[in-house]
């Protein structure tokens, strides 16, 4: 029988408080590529790694983002209705399709990419160099941990390196 006595109390729960901090920034962002060019979480969270790394798969997209393959399928089937992305044929190998984005999808990039950034950077702000460092360090930790299986994300990510 489990012990009436251990309570879960959210505002002290580490996961609680990652996922409604995550939550808060993500609203920040959201309201410039959903509200200017009525994109989706999912639609603008592929356009942004496309336009870091253009020429992904679907399936290479899933694993980098951590959605699931059908949900990556049907925001490419949207993003590519939309004209904001291709899918292209890979010469050598016919069953592999990379996806790049249209002149139309790089722009949404190129706009929202920046804001995204400054955003970040009003958090990073708060924090001092050494500061910063040692919460990318507990970041990474936490990573580590929750995810053993696969990184969640590249263990050096460009442009952070600088802070």
């Amino acid at each position: 029988m489990p012990d009436q006595s251990i309570k879960l109390r959210l505002d002290a729960f580490l996961p609680f408080r990652l996922a409604v901090l995550s939550n808060a920034v993500s609203t920040q962002i959201k309201k410039i590529y959903e509200d200017e060019f009525r994109l989706s979480m999912w639609e603008w969270r592929v356009i942004a790694i496309l336009g870091e790394d253009d020429g992904l798969t679907s399936t290479a997209i899933s694993e980098r983002a951590f959605m699931d393959k059908p949900m990556v399928s049907r925001t490419v089937t949207s993003l590519q209705n939309r004209g904001l992305l291709l899918r292209t044929r890979d010469r050598k190998d016919r069953r592999r399709e990379p996806l790049i984005l249209t002149s139309q999808g790089r722009e949404i990039y190129d706009v929202v990419a920046p804001r995204a950034l400054s955003i970040e950077q009003s958090l990073v702000s708060a924090f001092s160099n050494a500061e910063f460092e040692l919460f990318e360090s507990f970041l990474q930790r936490l990573a580590d941990i929750a995810s053993a299986e696969r990184p969640l994300w590249k263990t050096n990510p460009p442009g952070h390196d600088d802070h």
